[in-house]
């Protein structure tokens, strides 16, 4: 006989949060609600970096390695030390139950400035990520710093 199980599909940033969308953050809590509530599947959708232009649909991606910079969690930034409490402490989103991925990424980028402000590039770990992934990391972030000179228009037209 077998047993049933349960499982959903939900992507992260449809989980209520703080700024602007739900993080990696909001879903450790998650995670918990789901193993007491006995769901043994939880299956979120792409977790890349998305265009803006087509709604931050997470299938329409610019890279398949690059992390949405979306799931960064202020909070877990303040526990890991890159912020402090008083870093996040006046921002708040006006519904944390809707998602504003506008105001979300503006929001992250002031903070994810300034925990990098606070950073030691130099420490082995980051150096070792990015040998390992230096198949792709350079040309990303060219593509990066291009998209933010130039625009949207220079990469779709």
């Amino acid at each position: 006989m077998s047993t049933r199980k349960a499982g959903l599909l939900l992507h992260i940033t449809s989980l209520p949060g703080r700024y602007g969308n739900g993080d990696i953050g909001s879903s450790i809590s998650f995670i918990s609600f789901l193993e007491k509530a006995g769901v043994g599947c939880w299956q979120f959708l792409p977790t890349c970096t998305v265009a803006e232009a087509f709604s931050y649909s997470p299938y329409m991606g610019y890279s398949a390695f690059a992390g949405n910079t979306l799931f960064i969690s202020p909070e877990l930034m303040v526990a890991d030390g890159f912020l402090g409490a008083d870093d996040i402490s006046h921002f708040n989103c006006n519904s944390p139950h809707s998602a504003d991925f506008e105001w979300g990424k503006r929001v992250r980028s002031q903070l994810i400035a300034k925990g990098f402000s606070r950073f030691d590039q130099t420490r082995s770990d980051f150096m070792t990520f990015c040998r390992k992934q230096k198949h792709w990391l350079a040309d990303y972030a060219l593509f990066v710093v291009l998209k933010q000179e130039f625009g949207q228009r220079a990469w779709t037209a």
